[in-house]
C-alpha cells in the first residue's frame, strides 16, 4: 500500500490512515491464509457475505464499469475490498476534509467506513486483470449517494430515499458486479 496527502505529496502511514477510521491491514493472498482473518471480521462486524469480484480488459462492459467508480460517493455501508491480483486506486476524504490517495494492490485489506466520502479507480495498467474478495451485509440496500448534491462535509446517518440515490442491491444468493446505477 501507498498512500499520500493530495494536496500536499506526504506520504500517509498504514497507522494514519487507520487513525482516520479507514482500516487497512495485509493478509497473504493465499486462501488458506486469509479466509480465517476476513471470517473473524465478518463475525465481529455482523458482515454476511464474502465474494469475489473479477474485471478484466476483456470483458464487454470494461469501460463502462470502471467509469461507474471514478464519481464521489458515499454508502450507508462500509465498504470492504481485499485485493487478490490486479491494483487499484481509492481516494478517500479525511476526517477534516483532504483527499487521501491509496494505492492497493494484492494482499491489501481497506475498509472505507459508511458514509465516507470516496471514489475508486484501476491503475494505468488496466491490462491486467484485478480480482478483489468483497464483504458485505445482506437483507440491506446497498446504496451510494454522490457528493454534487450535498455540502462540503455531509455525512449520511441512515439509509434515505430520494433522486440523489443510487440504488444497487446486493442478493444473498448472488452477487453482481455490473451494478444497476441510475445517474441523479
Amino acid at each position: 500500500m501507498k498512500a499520500i496527502w493530495l494536496d500536499n505529496g506526504n506520504n500517509i502511514t498504514a497507522q494514519e490512515l487507520n487513525a482516520q477510521g479507514v482500516t487497512y491491514e495485509q493478509f497473504e493472498t493465499d486462501e488458506a491464509k486469509y479466509r480465517g482473518p476476513l471470517e473473524q471480521l465478518m463475525k465481529e462486524r455482523g458482515y454476511v457475505t464474502m465474494d469475489q469480484v473479477r474485471m478484466w480488459p476483456e470483458m464487454d462492459n470494461f469501460e463502462a464499469l470502471c467509469k461507474k467508480f471514478v464519481g464521489e460517493h458515499l454508502h450507508t455501508d462500509d465498504e470492504v475490498r481485499f485485493l487478490l491480483s490486479g491494483s487499484g486506486v481509492f481516494e478517500i476524504r479525511s476526517l477534516d476534509d483532504r483527499w487521501m490517495k491509496v494505492i492497493v494492490e494484492p494482499s491489501d485489506f481497506i475498509l472505507v467506513p459508511a458514509n465516507r466520502f470516496h471514489r475508486f479507480y484501476l491503475t494505468d495498467e488496466k491490462k491486467n486483470a484485478s480480482v478483489c474478495s468483497r464483504i458485505n451485509l445482506v437483507g440491506r440496500l446497498f446504496t451510494a449517494r454522490t457528493r454534487k448534491r450535498l455540502p462540503l462535509n455531509s455525512r449520511i446517518t441512515e439509509n434515505t430515499s430520494g433522486m440523489d440515490i443510487i440504488h444497487s442491491h446486493f442478493s444473498a444468493l448472488k452477487f453482481y458486479f455490473d451494478h444497476h446505477w441510475t445517474p441523479t
